[in-house]
């Protein structure tokens, strides 16, 4: 049998699916976003065999793809796999164009300057290295090539401030940590990664952020919460395709 517990922010289960193991092939959507109780942020799903009980995740393991939970806008249909995080295209969670940097025309970009791209701004701040040392960019476009496409934003050394009116609950953004430290703030909260390898899928100040993909490569970001403020810097970090 397929079954799914839904989750509100803190933790706690507020709701529960059963599917008989018959109709396991058909369990889409989760029956419709307007069915789920208000306040779910998030869905835990598992398969168990038919002489276990449901309530009991750990004794079966099972694979899914192109899983979405939506209540604001529909579900979107994955790309390819040759068209993945290429420029100018659609975010799950944000409406519209990402802003894929292809727009800018300046090629650097000192501390208290502005970037805009595709009607979204950043504000180029200061960073602070893992020894201490204040860093002043001056943050630079560049083409690095695959996976990338195009123009990327490197930090070198310098900090990107998401420029949020109000709040936001999903930002996204494709990274690649090329060397040193990374520093991220969410809701004032900091969090600081020494080495490309310690980056992984996180919590901080009540906000999840999902990193897929290789982080010194190429990954795709994800920021699920109530997101009032936004800022990730690095020593060498390659930014590209943000929207919030």
């Amino acid at each position: 049998a397929l079954s799914a517990q839904i989750l509100d922010r803190n933790g706690n289960v507020i709701g529960q699916i059963n599917t008989p193991a018959n109709q396991t092939n058909s369990w889409k959507r989760t029956r419709g976003a307007a069915n789920l109780p208000k306040g779910a942020v998030a869905i835990k799903v598992w398969m168990t065999r038919q002489d276990r009980s449901a309530a009991a995740p750990k004794d079966a393991i099972a694979y899914f793809d192109n899983l979405c939970l939506s209540f604001d806008c529909e579900c979107k249909t994955p790309a390819p796999k040759d068209e993945e995080n290429s420029s100018g295209g659609e975010s799950d969670c944000c409406q519209g164009a990402v802003s894929d940097l292809e727009d800018v025309r300046n090629s650097s970009f000192s501390v208290g300057q502005t970037i805009n791209s595709r009607g979204r701004s950043f504000k180029v701040e200061t960073f602070r290295s893992s020894n201490g040392s204040i860093g002043h960019g001056p943050a630079r476009m560049v083409k690095p090539g695959s996976p990338f496409r195009g123009n990327a934003l490197l930090t070198s050394n310098s900090t990107l401030a998401f420029q949020i009116k109000r709040s936001t609950d999903c930002i996204t953004f494709f990274a690649a940590n090329k060397g040193g430290s990374v520093v991220v703030e969410i809701n004032g909260k900091e969090k600081r990664f020494n080495r490309p390898g310690d980056l992984r899928s996180f919590t901080l100040a009540g906000v999840q952020v999902q990193i897929s993909g290789n982080p010194s490569q190429g990954s795709q970001w994800t920021v699920s919460g109530s997101v009032r403020s936004f800022k990730i810097g690095g020593s060498e970090l390659l930014l590209d395709d943000l929207c919030f």
